[in-house]
């Protein structure tokens, strides 16, 4: 990960919460940990698992995580988009 203050504030939440569901888990959060039941933050963001369908369109975005309807949240050039 590019070294930014969202990244560093996305490492702050791990290191409180390592992949969490909030909102009565309507907003899911990544692990950066590989767990039994669920992908980790690395491997959702690895080009082999989906990333790559969608080519230049999601270039350099970092995913995080996703809400109740699957709107993924990123990160590119310091800023939050979902």
């Amino acid at each position: 990960m590019p070294d930014t203050l969202l990244f560093n504030q996305l490492s702050s939440i791990f290191k409180i919460l390592d992949g969490f569901y909030a909102f009565e888990s309507a907003l899911h959060f990544y692990s950066s940990k590989q767990g039994d039941n669920e992908i980790n933050i690395v491997k959702w963001n690895s080009p082999d698992l989906w990333i790559d369908a969608y080519g230049e369109l999601i270039q350099d975005l970092f995913f995080f995580a996703e809400d109740i309807f699957g709107d993924q949240f990123c990160i590119k050039d310091n800023y939050i988009y979902i």
